[in-house]
């Protein structure tokens, strides 16, 4: 019985010209990644600030709404409450009553839902520079990262 060598394979010539070369850009897109964060952690200090006075600002309105708010239902409840002590009959006086019970409420609905849109526009404002910086940074990586390829 006759054994047969099985044959080597032919060794692959290495290129260590391309793989330098693959080398040196992998280590260039790393120190350049590490530039960008770098660049994006700074640049991050300064979207806290900005979040942090878009929400200043947010509590702010809203906060100017709620007191005007009481403000005014306060003083459309002692308006009220003066009407119906100077009221002539019982029905004219349930009337007052029931006239400014429908608008305190028409008006409290209506003050709730401008605090709501203000509070989704102060998150949706403060969230928009963080998703600003984050796809900043990554579409530059990204960028980075097939040049380097190329």
């Amino acid at each position: 019985m006759t054994t047969t060598k099985a044959k080597k394979p032919e060794a692959e010539t290495i290129d260590a010209k391309a793989i330098n070369e693959s080398v040196a850009k992998a280590e260039e897109w790393m120190k350049e990644s590490g530039d960008k964060l770098r660049e994006a952690a700074s640049k991050v200090t300064e979207d806290v600030k900005t979040a942090g006075n878009i929400a200043i600002e947010g509590e702010i309105q809203a906060t100017t709404k709620v007191l005007k708010l009481a403000g005014d239902l306060l003083n459309a409840r002692a308006a009220a409450t003066l009407s119906i002590l100077k009221a002539p009959t019982m029905q004219e006086a349930f009337d007052i009553e029931q006239n400014f019970v429908r608008d305190a409420v028409e008006t409290m609905n209506a003050s709730v839902k401008e605090l709501n849109e203000i509070r989704y526009n102060t998150y949706r404002d403060a969230s928009q520079t963080y998703s600003a910086r984050a796809h900043e940074v990554i579409d530059g990586l990204s960028k980075a990262a097939k040049a380097k390829a190329s």
